[in-house]
């Protein structure tokens, strides 16, 4: 059992003090404070009472609520709200007065709680629980003190005004700026709640009900009440929009008596801490019960008949009985600790220090540290109540942290080993608990190797030895276990980058040292190893369709395994995707060949080839054998407009066709490579120039073709079209090499002489003028010239050059004085014709210029006459420049170019 307060910090004995019996105790800032029916006394730890308060009215209670600097009072029929430093004092806003007789008192802020509740047997009462809202109080306005009455019919209900919530603001950080405080006093029919916002009273609420007997906050405008008419029907009253709801415990509870206890929204524990419970105490029995949804969850029989009250503060329920205090678990009541005492009256809660009053003395213990509290309930492997704590309060509590840290980073880390040992727990006590666990490793980054080392030695054996088929449920087991392998691969691959040790993960860092905390050797590769050797078995056993998209990613399997798997299993093709995976591409081809399956090796192939360091070696070895199954599949894998051949090794192909004999595969895959992929390779293309010049009849379009695409040597060519027979195919295959040189005057003489084509010869010659200059071209057309008058083809000079409109650039008068006289008449007379025609065509061209001219001038007159013609305004005052006279609105009047305005008759008289 675990000793949580075991250090006594002080203890007053109360006959040195006063001789009446003590009925009360309260705590603040290490103060105590002790109620007697008529007085109050307070003292240091461990010091002697001091009475700061006498009563002639009977004390029934004493509360505090030391951020707000209150203590409260409880009278038989009043309750008195006073300044803790300065008791005796009436004056507000510390001091309230409220006339209203008690049963019950709570008080909630958003710091800490207080919740005592004391035991009732006479709630016996049968009557409906009725709940109404009276009119909102105000700070200026005085509080309602309606009588207690047993029937609450006849009280007056008003609307209320809409009252407006007080929010709590927040700072940059998140944390709460704002203290809001709340009180409830409950009599039998008469609800009273007070709110504070910092130190200053903001509102009064007003709730009527009947047999009212508990009342409980669960936020500074939520209320919960339960009547001892019924005890079944929980009441939930909303202050702000005055909303009622009736929630039914029969089925939970079946309360005939019955007290209540509840916490919800503890600050010290974060907001929402534990699940919104509500404990009930049932008889002797204490109940569990989450809200708003109404579940049971855990309860403990208390076997103490002296039971005299319970008290909720995160995380403990704290029951007080006569002789003895119980320290327990709020989430599953569980018992930490028992303190023994004799004559106990109350206890009160404060700054995680039990203050116990007794007939007496007063004693005070102090809690343990909360890393001790952790480090008990990890040697009890009680995981569930560590999880708790390192869950619900602060990280302060635990470690000292810096503002500039990741607070929920600190948190996650902590929080891990519990939550981690709760799985390996819960995966060792039954199949049921299986799936939870799996979830729980899952979220808190178990390593492979710590949840793979803990399965039951059944699924172990079922996973290793591919035991078919195996149990519904292991199957449902191995299907949660790859969900979890699958998750812990994708977040263990990222540390795998050296530049990049760290992933993000709910907003978190990872980095190794969190798979470090709880295995120092931990290794990523070899939980990647074992990880993937336990996926692929278990995809083996359940899902088969998966091996193959899995071998095709980056895996860490042992290859043997996997290798020796699949040939038992006749997985074949998923063999084949592993060994390409691994990059053993020689046994993927071997295989294939070994199944005959050509047409998924040329895929193979073609993946090949799409590689950055192709293997060469293996795709040449497999040519002739996918060649004698398809010639298709040579275009197929070296001719493929689709593939990027940018990596492949040209050479080695073209080396192994030649050393084979395959001229004809050889050929396409020269043409594919110069035509097609702009291969500018001298040894490519004179390599195909040789294979074109065996048959130039058949190849000379080729030829040509590779002329315009390709880089030869022009001398080499020539000199191997020359060593040709002679043929009129053969001298025109010699002009582009000839044009590369700048051998025109070679060209020329094929053209004239060999060819006999000399309109070819001119148009090349205007050819020559796109290209190069007039001048060049001009000088080569005085070269035909030349040629045709050595061969005396004056008709040639005539039809392809005189009349040659194209040749617009050339001086004829030169050309005819070039031609000789004994040309005859006949032949100059289309010349002159032409020429005729052309001088008439120019002259009347010239003609339409010139009208054109003349009309573009009078044009531009106009269009400067209107430029310099000035507005003019008629008014009553505008006079003829002629006669001097106004100007009436019958006459006719001239306007004159220069702007001037004037009579009809002033204008003929000029």
């Amino acid at each position: 059992m675990a000793v949580l307060f075991n250090k006594q910090l002080g203890s007053s004995l109360l006959k040195e003090s006063f001789k009446e019996v003590p009925i009360a105790i309260t705590t603040a800032d290490k103060v105590t404070y002790v109620a007697t029916q008529t007085g109050i006394y307070k003292t240091a730890t461990g010091k002697k009472l001091n009475k700061i308060f006498d009563s002639i009215v009977k004390i029934r209670d004493l509360y505090c609520i030391p951020h707000i600097n209150i203590i409260i009072i409880v009278y038989d029929d009043l309750v008195e709200f006073r300044n803790i430093d300065n008791i005796q004092s009436k004056e507000k806003p510390h001091y309230q007065s409220i006339n209203i007789r008690s049963t019950n008192v709570s008080i909630w802020n958003n710091i800490s709680s207080n919740h005592v509740v004391s035991r009732d047997t006479n709630s016996d009462m049968i009557s409906l629980a009725t709940v109404v809202l009276d009119q909102h109080q105000r700070i200026l306005s005085e509080p309602a003190t309606p009588n207690d009455t047993d029937n609450p019919s006849t009280i007056t209900i008003h609307d209320p005004p809409e009252p407006t919530q007080t929010p709590l603001p927040k700072s940059s950080t998140g944390e709460l700026s704002d203290l809001i405080s709340c009180v409830a006093l409950a009599s039998k029919n008469h609800v009273v709640v007070l709110k504070w916002l910092n130190h200053n009273f903001i509102d009064q609420y007003n709730l009527y009900m009947s047999n009212t007997q508990f009342t409980q906050f669960i936020a500074a405008d939520q209320l919960l009440c339960i009547s001892s008419s019924n005890p079944n029907d929980l009441i939930h009253v909303n202050l702000t929009t005055s909303k009622i709801k009736h929630n039914d415990l029969f089925n939970l509870l079946n309360i005939k008596s019955s007290m209540m206890s509840f916490k919800h929204n503890n600050q010290l524990a974060n907001t929402h801490f534990f699940s919104n419970r509500i404990v009930f105490l049932k008889y002797d029995l204490f109940i569990a019960v989450t809200f708003p949804n109404f579940e049971k969850l855990a309860y403990v029989k208390i076997t103490n008949t002296n039971f005299k009250a319970s008290r909720i503060e995160f995380p403990f329920i704290i029951l007080m009985y006569g002789n003895s205090i119980e320290v327990r678990s709020i989430a599953d009541f569980k018992l930490f600790q028992t303190i023994f005492l004799d004559s106990i009256i109350k206890l009160d809660y404060h700054d995680t220090n039990i203050s116990i009053l007794t007939k007496e003395r007063i004693t005070i213990l102090e809690m343990i540290d909360y890393n001790q509290i952790l480090e008990l309930l990890y040697n009890d492997k009680d995981y569930d109540n560590a999880i708790l704590l390192v869950e619900n309060l602060d990280i302060s509590n635990f470690t000292a942290y810096s503002t500039t840290q990741n607070v929920a980073q600190l948190k996650f880390e902590k929080l891990r080993k519990f939550q981690l040992l709760k799985a390996l727990n819960l995966l060792q006590v039954s199949d049921d608990q299986f799936s939870k666990a799996i979830d729980l490793f899952s979220e808190y980054l178990a390593s492979p190797k710590l949840v793979i080392s803990n399965l039951s030695q059944g699924l172990k054996q079922v996973i290793e030895n591919g035991e078919l088929p195996p149990s519904y449920t292991q199957k449902s087991q191995i299907y949660q276990l790859i969900s979890f392998l699958t998750d812990s691969r994708r977040k263990l691959i990222r540390l795998l980058d050296n530049k990049f040790t760290v992933f993000k993960y709910n907003n978190l860092e990872i980095t190794l040292a969190v798979y470090k905390d709880d295995d120092p050797n931990f290794s990523v590769e070899k939980n990647l190893t074992l990880l993937d050797n336990y996926l692929f078995e278990c995809y083996l056993l359940v899902n088969t369709r998966m091996i193959n998209p899995f071998l095709r990613s980056k895996t860490f399997c042992d290859f043997e395994k996997v290798e020796v798997k699949c040939k038992d299993l006749k997985l074949l093709d998923q063999l084949i995707t592993f060994y390409y995976a691994r990059g053993e591409f020689s046994k993927s081809v071997e295989l294939l060949r070994q199944l005959n399956k050509i047409d998924e090796l040329v895929i193979f192939l073609q993946k090949l080839i799409r590689l950055p360091h192709v293997p060469m070696g293996l795709i040449t070895d497999n040519l002739q054998v996918i060649i004698d199954k398809n010639s298709n599949n040579f275009d197929l894998l070296l001719l493929n407009n689709n593939i990027d051949y940018s990596n492949v090794d040209y050479r080695q192909i073209v080396e192994y066709l030649t050393r084979h004999s395959l001229k004809d595969y050889r050929v396409r895959y020269l043409e594919y490579l110069i035509l097609n992929q702009k291969v500018t390779s001298l040894e490519l293309s004179n390599e195909l120039f040789d294979i074109y010049f065996a048959d130039i009849e058949a190849n000379h379009e080729k030829i040509a073709k590779l002329y315009s695409v390709s880089s030869y040597n022009a001398n080499q060519i020539l000199k191997k079209l020359k060593n040709l027979p002679p043929s009129e195919i053969s001298q025109k295959l010699m002009i582009p090499p000839l044009i590369k040189l700048g051998r025109y005057d070679d060209i020329l003489n094929i053209y004239v002489y060999d060819l006999n084509d000399i309109k070819a010869s001119i148009d090349f010659c205007l050819h020559v003028r796109d290209i190069k200059n007039d001048s060049l071209s001009r000088g080569l057309i005085f070269k035909v010239i030349d040629l045709c008058l050595k061969k005396k083809e004056y008709s040639s000079i005539i039809d392809f050059i005189l009349n040659n409109t194209a040749l617009d650039y050339i001086d004829f008068e030169e050309i005819l004085i070039k031609l000789p006289n004994e040309m005859s008449i006949d032949l100059m007379s289309s010349f002159l014709v032409l020429n005729l025609k052309r001088m008439n065509t120019f002259n009347k061209s010239l003609i339409v210029k010139n009208e054109l001219l003349k009309v573009n001038v009078i044009n531009m007159k106009l269009e400067k006459l209107s430029l310099e013609r000035k507005m003019f305004k008629m008014t009553q005052n505008s006079i003829c420049v002629h006669c001097g006279r106004n100007f009436n609105k019958s006459e006719i009047l001239c306007f004159h170019p220069n702007g001037d305005v004037l009579h009809y008759k002033c204008s003929k008289a000029l």
